[in-house]
């Protein structure tokens, strides 16, 4: 499998994250995506579900570049932001590839079957 297991940080007080006891989760990374959260003030429309720990603890498992391992800690991992009426859920990676983490897929069910009804 490519790529590594990278831990990233909830948001255990918002519904995207229902389920999820420890506030953690294992993720894996096989790609060049990083979302970085915008300068400025928090904005009422946007919310950071989960980043990705601090550089001590971020990587859990694999091969990272240490370019990589500089760049990523605190980089946002997954983000709702409402558009409209409606509502925009990004993930930095594929939570379903290959059905292999299967602890991500929640996060992934969450938004889709939370997500329509979510405050």
């Amino acid at each position: 499998m490519p790529g590594a297991i990278l831990l990233a940080e909830l948001d255990s007080g918002y519904w995207m994250s229902a389920g999820y006891d420890a506030g953690e989760l294992p993720v894996l990374v096989d790609s060049d995506r990083l979302y970085l959260a915008p300068d400025g003030p928090p904005s009422s429309r946007r919310r950071v579900v989960a980043r990705y720990a601090g550089r001590e603890r971020v990587r859990l498992s694999g091969h990272a570049w240490e370019e990589t391992l500089e760049r990523i800690p605190g980089a946002v991992f997954a983000y709702e932001e409402r558009v409209g009426r409606g509502r925009v859920i990004a993930f930095a990676e594929d939570l379903n590839y290959r059905a292999y983490f299967r602890g991500a897929n929640r996060l992934f069910l969450d938004a889709v079957v939370l997500g329509p009804s979510a405050p």
